[in-house]
C-alpha cells in the first residue's frame, strides 16, 4: 500500500432554524464518507447524525446508522467522549466514525460561544473565556484583550 493518503475536513454551518450543522468528511482509497450532525443551538444536544457512504470497504459499513441514532439527545460536553466510545466501540461500532465525531462535535461549542463576534480576535477572546480550563491552550485566563500575534500570512499582507 504505497502512498496511502486520507483527507479529513470539518465544517460548521447553520440550518434554517439556527441549529448548528457540523459536517465531517473522510476520503481515502477505501472511503468516501460524509457525516452530518445537527446540534440544538441552545442545549448543544445532538438532534441527528447521518452518515453517507459513497464508498466503503464493505457493504456492512452503512449499517452503522442504527448505532449513530443512539447518540441523539447526547449533549456536546462532559461525557461525550465516553458516550461515543460506548455507542461506536467494538464489533458493532466504527473507529473512523468515532474519530470524525470526536473531531467535529466540539466545534459546536466554538460555534455557540463565538456567535456575534465582530472579528476574529473578539471571537478568540470569547472562546478563550468560555473554554478556560478545558485544555492547555485555555489554561491561563486571557489578559483582557485577546490579541495574539497574527499568523505569518496575515502579517505579510
Amino acid at each position: 500500500m504505497n502512498g496511502f493518503q486520507r483527507n479529513i475536513t470539518f465544517s460548521i454551518g447553520r440550518a434554517g432554524d439556527h441549529a448548528i450543522v457540523l459536517t465531517a468528511t473522510m476520503v481515502d482509497r477505501f472511503h468516501d464518507l460524509v457525516v452530518e450532525t445537527t446540534v440544538e443551538p441552545e442545549s448543544l444536544a445532538i438532534r441527528a447524525i447521518r452518515a453517507d457512504f459513497s464508498r466503503s470497504p464493505t457493504d456492512n459499513c452503512p449499517k452503522i446508522q442504527a448505532r449513530l441514532d443512539l447518540l441523539a439527545g447526547t449533549p456536546v460536553g462532559k461525557g461525550l467522549t465516553r458516550k461515543i466510545f460506548e455507542v461506536l466501540g467494538g464489533g458493532e461500532g466504527c473507529g473512523n466514525l468515532r474519530m470524525l465525531l470526536l473531531g467535529s462535535l466540539p466545534l459546536a461549542i466554538n460555534a455557540r460561544v463565538s456567535e456575534g463576534a465582530e472579528n476574529v480576535w473578539e471571537m478568540l477572546g470569547t472562546i478563550h473565556h468560555q473554554l478556560r480550563g478545558t485544555c492547555v491552550g485555555y489554561s491561563e485566563p486571557p489578559d483582557g484583550r485577546y490579541q495574539p500575534e497574527p499568523p505569518a500570512m496575515e502579517r505579510s499582507n
